[in-house]
């Protein structure tokens, strides 16, 4: 009878790496990670434009090398939808986001990218509100004597 003979295979072991190796028996140290982060809260919500940004806890062992926020109509943004582009490394940054629309959900998220590949934080979602603007002052008036309107704030 020939005995079986198990090599040990080298290799990441931590399922939450990017190189996770699931037949590695004994961890060679190699695990590399992508960023960890937060979305920050979502203020300043107007019908075109509001703020976010985020706080990276970890560089997931490589600088970061991009950072900012993206945004969508559907669920989980990546970078490949609309995004911000806010500089370079770990901590608590700010985006700006415009060119938003009324009437709509958004979901929006921050994301760091280093040499592991990009990180996403929690995602948030908002509703603009279904409004719109009225920059002239006597046809808002008007809206306001036909009924469509009950303020005069430039909006409808």
């Amino acid at each position: 009878m020939l005995g079986s003979c198990q090599k040990d295979i080298e290799g990441c072991t931590d399922a939450t790496a990017v190189n996770y190796n699931p037949d590695a028996t004994i961890d060679n140290s190699t695990c590399q990670y992508v960023p960890s982060l937060s979305t920050a809260p979502l203020t300043n919500i107007s019908g075109t434009s509001l703020e976010s940004g985020g706080i990276i806890s970890s560089d997931g062992g490589s600088a970061i090398s991009l950072r900012g926020v993206c945004w969508s109509l559907n669920p989980n943004p990546t970078i490949m939808d609309d995004t911000t582009i806010n500089g370079i490394g770990t901590g608590v940054f700010t985006s700006y986001i415009s060119g938003i629309s009324n009437g709509n959900t958004y979901y929006v998220r921050a994301y760091a990218t280093n040499n592991n590949g990009t990180g996403y934080g929690n995602e948030l979602s908002f509703s603009t509100p279904n409004e719109v603007n009225i920059p002239d002052n006597n046809f808002e008036s008007t809206l306001i004597q036909l009924g469509y309107d009950d303020v005069m704030d430039g909006v409808v």
